[in-house]
């Protein structure tokens, strides 16, 4: 089991905190069986529970970058207990999730069915590749393969990141997220992840 604390803008709006909590479904680790120790779990998971919710400080309009200051790793961790990595990226990670910040990943049909709302989105990300410690803007396309490959559909598409070196002041508002887990926690199989937007603090340019 696990509690999540997430903290995610919605759209165009910042310092929005979307918090959850949930049992994983499925199949978990295995934990200890014996009633005692299920019983802490329990009360443990359930406690983490009463500080969940959704936190709202300020909104913003007209924001058309965001600053990613972490990318969640490509790599899923399955098995290790007492890793600190962000429990709640299973999801996506790498370049997927830089994708979802743009409204152009999501397979909207067209004419919007009633009762459907638009997925808003950025028009741009900006994120600093560990690599190197530059900071790169990346923007995105609809790609149609068949034009240039005729093994694909001419109904098939995709969205595609495009990627540059950043120049310039860097997005006002900025992502990140952390594992908020204890070691006692995770002696219990328990894991907690912060998702926070907020204004970013540096008004210069990175790299």
């Amino acid at each position: 089991m696990k509690y999540l604390t997430i903290r995610t803008p919605i759209a165009l709006v910042v310092s929005i905190c979307i918090c959850a909590c949930s049992s994983s479904g499925g199949s978990t680790p295995m934990v200890d069986a014996k009633p005692q120790r299920l019983q802490t779990a329990e009360a443990m998971f359930q406690e983490r529970c009463k500080k969940s919710g959704e936190f709202i400080y300020r909104t913003a309009e007209n924001v058309e970058g965001i600053f990613l200051l972490k990318v969640r790793p490509s790599e899923i961790n399955y098995d290790d207990q007492f890793a600190m990595s962000d429990p709640y990226g299973l999801d996506s990670g790498g370049d997927t999730y830089i994708k979802i910040f743009f409204a152009m990943f999501y397979k909207t049909p067209t004419p919007l069915p009633q009762g459907w709302i638009p997925r808003l989105g950025y028009r741009y990300v900006d994120v600093i590749d560990p690599k190197d410690g530059k900071r790169y803007r990346y923007t995105g396309h609809i790609d149609e393969p068949w034009r240039y490959d005729s093994s694909y559909s001419k109904s098939y598409k995709r969205f595609v990141l495009d990627r540059e070196t950043a120049s310039g002041q860097p997005p006002r508002y900025g992502i990140t997220y952390d594992d908020i887990s204890t070691r006692e926690e995770r002696e219990y199989w328990i894991a907690g992840s912060s998702l926070q937007s907020n204004r970013y603090p540096y008004q210069r340019s990175h790299g």
